[in-house]
């Protein structure tokens, strides 16, 4: 047998990092696209939004672990409940 068909394939995005030009770009882009909205979005919201980006920057800076799908459903919940409650309740 040949050394190639020895040879384990690679996992699919084990250790793949993108590159820290793209990281900034992104970063850049998403405050960009903010920065509008900013004058009509509650303050928890752009806490959120702030809270989030540097959370992303230290997952990038490998600082802090990526979340895991509990705290991403529980996230996706917390802001629904935040968003459509109120909205609600005022009718």
């Amino acid at each position: 047998m040949s050394k190639a068909a020895k040879a384990k394939p690679a996992p699919v995005n084990e250790g793949f990092q993108i590159p820290r030009i793209t990281f900034a770009w992104l970063m850049a882009s998403v405050i960009v696209v903010l920065l509008p909205h900013v004058t009509h979005l509650p303050l928890w919201l752009i806490g959120l939004c702030a809270a989030c980006l540097v959370a992303r920057v230290y997952i990038y800076q490998g600082r802090l672990s990526a979340p895991g799908n509990r705290i991403k459903r529980g996230a996706v919940v917390l802001m629904l409940v935040l968003t459509v409650v109120p909205r609600w309740a005022c009718c």
